[in-house]
């Protein structure tokens, strides 16, 4: 459980970063979103957690466009979703 909230506040934490578009740039570039949709994929039920991971890709998207689109397991999450 703790180790859910810990998650939770840092991916929490990652969004606030990512309203920067520099720094969601740099997110991106440092293999930030790749870890991001393992660590969406392993908190399914956490709901506040997937809210703020969908908001940093969704920054992420608005400032990396070519990076985000060479990206298939990008291009999988929002299909899915």
């Amino acid at each position: 459980m703790q180790e859910s909230k810990l998650q939770e506040e840092c991916i929490r934490m990652i969004f606030k970063l990512t309203t920067n578009p520099g720094q969601a740039e740099e997110f991106a570039g440092l293999c930030g979103l790749p870890l991001l949709l393992k660590t969406m994929e392993q908190s399914k039920r956490n709901s506040c957690l997937q809210e703020s991971a969908v908001y940093i890709l969704v920054n992420s998207s608005n400032t990396c466009v070519e990076y985000v689109l060479s990206q298939q397991e990008l291009e999988t999450f929002w299909v899915q979703r």
